[in-house]
């Protein structure tokens, strides 16, 4: 495109242009995304002021009943959503567009050089051109394989904690393990399920135990609870560490709401959320939206067969504001039991 340049060695032709490698622009080009990244978050601060957008309910303070409670929590949860959406619209990033990390400038260039002595190999038809051509082409799949193993061998440095070393030594073990998926299961009678629902029933059975007695029915005010207390466990200063306790991406409940989401509008929703768990705590009442969590079946490691139910473990995705609450309670209570 550019006369006289195209040429030349892929350095110079930086140079004169005055441009940086491909490695640098991609990197420029990652922080600009991420910097966008960190700023729509920032937003939401902004956003999360609710002076457009809230609604007079959500200042409510006089939670009379569990109703008002568990309405109180839904319209939380949904003007959240929404502040994240407007801040954070949701975008399709083609995987296509992201290159391995592998594939250095050196590397395209040498594959843009094998490409030309391909065609100069057809074009001429001797016996020269393509000994050239073969020697490039080995010479430049020894150099391909060398920069994987360079890229793999520092993406295993960059693994900083043992956790996340076992978790990637998980994935790739049952990635190469198709017996590990779960599909079907035996039923108690000995025979195996014949679809996801029959599936997802047996697992339910086995990990979750059901109960045959009633859901215990909740009084209004079943314990009178002393303010004094209630206002010590939840306090400004307590509620503010266990909201940093989180990890900001650690995955949602079924109310999508990530840690960071909460974290970013704490300030302006800490009050509300400190008046519905002390009412909680007062009703004995978790709120409709905080009951639901979502379960995920895992294989354990090591099993001879998979059909079995007990063969996998499950995991519970609860709604961080069940969680923080769980915490707030838990916290004085290990410190009584450890004191004593």
């Amino acid at each position: 495109m550019i006369e006289g340049v195209g040429l030349l060695p892929y350095s110079e032709r930086l140079q004169i242009l005055q441009l940086t490698t491909l490695a640098e622009r991609r990197s420029r080009g990652d922080l600009i995304e991420v910097f966008k990244a960190c700023q729509g978050l920032s937003q939401l601060a902004g956003v999360f002021n609710f002076r457009r957008r809230r609604p007079d309910h959500l200042n409510n303070t006089n939670l009379n009943n569990t109703n008002d409670i568990d309405q109180t929590v839904e319209n939380i949860n949904n003007t959240l959503k929404k502040a994240f959406e407007e801040a954070c619209p949701i975008t399709y990033i083609s995987s296509s567009i992201r290159k391995p990390p592998w594939l250095t400038p050196q590397i395209e260039e040498a594959h843009r050089g094998i490409r030309h002595k391909l065609k100069l190999a057809r074009k001429n038809k001797t016996q020269k051109h393509w000994q050239a051509f073969k020697l490039a082409n080995k010479i430049h799949n020894q150099n391909v394989r060398q920069a994987q193993r360079e890229a793999w061998h520092s993406f295993c440095k960059r693994t900083e904690t043992i956790k996340e070393r076992a978790r990637m030594r998980k994935i790739l073990k049952s990635s190469k393990n198709h017996t590990e998926k779960l599909e079907a299961v035996y039923k108690p009678d000995g025979t195996l399920t014949q679809n996801a629902n029959e599936t997802l029933d047996v697992m339910a059975t086995t990990h979750f135990k059901q109960s045959s007695d009633p859901p215990p029915q909740t009084e209004h005010n079943p314990h009178h609870i002393c303010n004094d207390l209630l206002n010590k466990i939840y306090s400004t200063d307590r509620l503010d560490k266990a909201i940093g306790t989180f990890e900001p991406l650690k995955a949602a409940g079924p109310d999508t709401l990530q840690p960071i989401i909460l974290q970013k509008a704490w300030k302006h929703i800490k009050n509300m959320t400190k008046t519905i768990m002390i009412k909680n705590h007062e009703n004995q009442h978790i709120p409709g939206p905080s009951k639901n969590s979502r379960g995920i079946f895992i294989p354990k490691p090591g099993k001879t067969d998979y059909n079995q139910p007990k063969s996998y473990r499950t995991i519970t995705l609860s709604p961080v504001m069940l969680k923080l609450q769980e915490k707030v309670i838990l916290w004085p209570c290990k410190k009584t039991s450890i004191s004593h």
